[in-house]
């Protein structure tokens, strides 16, 4: 199965494919596409699709993005969206915040929505785990 993925804010989809393509698990597996903006734009849309099949490639892309909105310093969102519409919605800045624990949670949900096995969902901001409290 392939899915979208969509960068928007400061940062753009070449920033997070030349950081992909130095996975050599994720190269062949990402390519640019141009698909057609939401009602009321003009142009094309650059997004990534990736290739995400069996035999790991999921959770190796979900781990890659999250590794990379956390090095991010501005405001970035990536939207990852399977072809049935079943998509999540992330942000560098909520990602910064989130400790071990929850950092794992989040690829596995990333992973599970690139899987195709939970349906429709859509996670924003305020759905994602607050970052544990430090005494």
């Amino acid at each position: 199965m392939d899915v979208q993925i969509a960068v928007s804010g400061e940062e753009s989809v070449d920033a997070l494919r030349r950081w992909l393509n130095k996975d050599p698990d994720l190269l062949k597996q990402i390519r640019n596409q141009g698909t057609p903006p939401g009602p009321g734009r003009l142009g094309t849309l650059e997004v990534l699709v990736a290739a995400v099949g069996q035999g790991g490639a999921a959770t190796a892309l979900a781990s890659a993005l999250v590794a990379w909105l956390r090095r991010r310093v501005g405001d970035v969102e990536i939207t990852v969206r399977r072809p049935d519409g079943g998509e999540i919605t992330l942000t560098a800045r909520n990602v910064r915040r989130l400790d071990s624990a929850q950092l794992t949670e989040l690829t596995r949900r990333l992973e599970d929505t690139m899987g195709g096995d939970k349906g429709t969902h859509r996670t924003q901001d305020r759905e994602l785990p607050e970052p544990s409290e430090r005494g």
